[in-house]
């Protein structure tokens, strides 16, 4: 069976102190097999501050009555722990590690434009101890004008390690404009309907 999460601030009132309300997002919370094992998804709060703004609700309103029903994501996945029926400590815990980065120079407030990127992730075994896990690296390069912030390295817990590289290649007949030429299109009377 599956259970989705149930955070009191995603759940936002709008029309007024009588209004209904409507969810704002919905995360997966648990798995929970015929056997009894469950698999928990825990989340952490992304950052929205004045210097980072992972997130950025589509509308903002002022005063109290809220008409927009946008959904929009406030949380990340920070780990997922597995128990067996009868326990209450974890079997096992997949951690995940991020950075905030800016990676992107596009216009626009530097807040904004920060990226949550997955870094690694490690197995934690019921006693505490933290077994290998991946790592994975970034496009930082601001020269690499199509690639920045590109997946360009994944080491695995063996010690591979794989790298990715990245090449422009431009789409034939993906242009984002055209000028038709009256030898194009023939005669004809323009009309607007």
């Amino acid at each position: 069976t599956y259970a989705y999460s149930d955070f009191s601030d995603d759940e936002i009132q709008i029309g007024g102190a009588r209004g209904l309300t409507y969810t704002r997002a919905k995360y997966l919370a648990r798995i929970t097999e015929p056997s009894g094992r469950e698999i928990r998804f825990i989340y952490g709060n992304k950052r929205h501050d004045d210097a980072v703004r992972e997130y950025v609700p589509p509308h903002v309103e002022a005063g109290e009555l809220k008409a927009y029903q946008d959904r929009y994501e406030t949380r990340f996945l920070d780990r997922i722990e597995l128990y067996h029926p009868g326990n209450s400590a974890p079997s096992l815990q997949i951690r995940f590690t991020y950075d905030l980065e800016r990676y992107s120079r596009a216009p626009g407030e530097p807040s904004s434009m920060v990226k949550r990127y997955l870094t690694g992730f490690a197995l934690v075994n019921e006693v505490g101890k933290i077994l290998p896990g991946m790592r994975f690296s970034y496009e930082t390069r601001s020269e690499a004008e199509y690639a920045t912030g590109a997946l360009v390295r994944a080491v695995f817990p063996n010690g591979a390690v794989v790298d990715y590289r990245h090449e422009r290649r431009d789409i034939g007949g993906a242009s984002l404009s055209h000028v038709a030429r009256r030898d194009e299109t023939g005669a004809g009377t323009p009309r607007v309907w």
